[in-house]
């Protein structure tokens, strides 16, 4: 993952950094129905996942990102 380019990245982050939205995955299963949403790169041994984007001027700057892994 960490390989790739940023623009071949297709995860959780890059949704934040899209759409300038938060998402909180309580489990496991939030996790993986982000599939539905096109997500394709999924974090793959967290149990749990919160991140929220971080604006300047309402432009989407950086994304904060906790995690817990299984």
């Amino acid at each position: 993952y960490r390989t790739r380019k940023f623009s071949e990245r297709n995860g959780l982050v890059e949704w934040i950094l899209a759409h300038g939205e938060p998402i909180l995955a309580r489990n496991r299963q939030e996790i993986v129905n982000w599939v539905e949403r096109g997500v394709t790169d999924l974090p793959v041994r967290a149990c749990c996942w919160l991140g929220v984007p971080m604006k300047v001027r309402g432009e989407v700057v950086g994304v904060m990102v906790l995690r817990s892994f299984c």
